[in-house]
């Protein structure tokens, strides 16, 4: 069965909504919002930094930033993918 919107049947839809869904969880996954940073800290303890606790609030925001690029790149390419350009 054909369908107004751009063509597709409905299977071939479904499939492609999927993909998009794949994808958004590869780009969240990926750039991966560190929470817990005590593997880095004890490494940094381990190599003799000075203050292996300075990094805290820095990288958190740093991959929620990195996160946040990529769901925005995902979203814009998905829009531009749409319109066939």
């Amino acid at each position: 069965m054909m369908i107004a919107s751009g063509g597709r049947d409905e299977e071939e839809n479904s499939t492609l909504r999927g993909i998009f869904r794949v994808q958004d969880f590869l780009a969240i996954n990926v750039t991966s919002i560190t929470l817990f940073l005590t593997t880095i800290i004890a490494l940094r303890m381990e190599a003799g930094s000075a203050d292996p606790m300075e990094i805290v609030g820095t990288t958190p925001f740093a991959t929620t930033f990195s996160t946040l690029t990529a769901v925005a790149a995902d979203y814009v390419f998905r829009k531009i993918n749409r319109r066939g350009i």
